[in-house]
């Protein structure tokens, strides 16, 4: 794995964030087979080809048919019909846009995923709840060394390591992030230092939705930025040490507005809480906004709630319009979506 090709030991490091701050991990691997043309040069025969043997590799093994894969041609699917799954973040909208062939394989929790001819041959992704990026590493390494193993060949070099169709992922091909839910650095405006102060260790905040995206309810992205000349433990362990920097400066930021600024923060609270049980239409930002609230009022125990079937996090991705329009089996105008959105959350609260 990484810039040696001998496979590194397991690598286990104790629990290190706040799993009320850090919603998910996420680990995705990037890949090219040595046997075919770049993505941005492969013709079409040759895409079928490669996602048929990368398919045939994965769902002909124990591992996959534990975990209930399977594939999905999206060649010719609509971007309207693959937004639930960008929302959800198995997809990326890279792909989702994406003309000619392309294909996802997926695993019945949707918690693994590995996405065929994006900007790269492959893209294998492993997303687990709160702070488990060792699970999910495993998983993915799994996944990466299974299909090595069924014989389809990786371009590597061993000066450079993993070759990739952008530079800035040659080397591990490893992207590490954790998806941290930061309301208070928002509301003490110290997002705008904290991410250049991130970027001089090689990490990179960004919004719900990855690069170019704006953050919504106060969630954000960090991962790393290099993946050349470090390992995939140095890339790791850089991405748990600056998180443990930011949840130790989001649990600070939390409880100074709670001793400064007490009853006006709870009454924020209260209220966002309130709307959410009553009102009847909502625009995704401001359904979004007050879920924020709401997480950080239920998991602070600051009002008590019956806990929802569903995490506040989960509402998040639930109400995005992709999902509720796939939850309503129709196409739903803007004003539909609001008026659904809100009678979503009032049930599910």
């Amino acid at each position: 794995m990484g810039g040696n090709k001998e496979r590194n030991e397991r690598w286990f490091m104790s629990p290190f964030v706040d799993s009320q701050v850090a919603i998910s991990a996420r680990i995705r691997f990037a890949r090219n087979f040595e046997d075919y043309p770049f993505p941005m040069k492969i013709t079409g025969e040759d895409a079928r080809k490669m996602a048929k043997e990368t398919a045939d590799a994965v769902l002909g093994s124990g591992f996959a048919l534990d975990e209930g894969f399977r594939f999905f041609d999206i060649s010719n699917n609509p971007i309207e019909t693959l937004l639930p799954l960008m929302e959800r973040h198995v997809l990326s909208s890279q792909l989702a846009q994406k003309q000619g062939v392309k294909g996802l394989l997926l695993n019945s929790k949707e918690n693994l995923s590995i996405m065929l001819n994006e900007e790269d041959h492959i893209r294998i992704q492993s997303i687990y709840p709160g702070d488990n990026i060792d699970n999910a590493y495993e998983s993915a390494e799994i996944m990466e060394a299974m299909i090595e193993e069924r014989g389809c060949r990786y371009a590597y070099d061993h000066e450079y390591g993993y070759l990739t169709s952008c530079p800035t992922n040659t080397g591990t091909g490893l992207r590490a992030s954790l998806m941290l839910h930061l309301p208070a650095l928002e509301a003490s405006k110290f997002i705008s230092k904290l991410v250049p102060a991130l970027g001089k260790f090689g990490m990179t905040v960004r919004g719900i939705h990855g690069e170019g995206s704006e953050s919504l309810g106060a969630v954000y992205q960090l991962s790393n930025q290099i993946t050349l000349g470090k390992s995939e433990q140095e890339i790791l362990q850089q991405l748990k040490s600056s998180a443990a920097h930011v949840i130790s400066q989001e649990n600070n930021a939390r409880e100074k507005l709670l001793t400064e600024n007490g009853l006006k923060y709870r009454d924020r609270l209260y209220r966002s809480y309130g709307i959410l049980k009553h009102c009847r239409s909502l625009d995704i930002k401001e359904g979004m906004d007050l879920l924020s609230d709401v997480r950080i009022g239920f998991l602070s125990r600051i009002y008590e709630m019956d806990r929802p079937d569903r995490t506040i996090y989960g509402l998040m991705m639930d109400i995005q319009p992709g999902n509720l329009a796939a939850q309503a089996g129709k196409t739903l105008t803007s004003e539909e979506l609001n008026v659904y959105r809100a009678d979503f959350i009032r049930e599910a609260l």
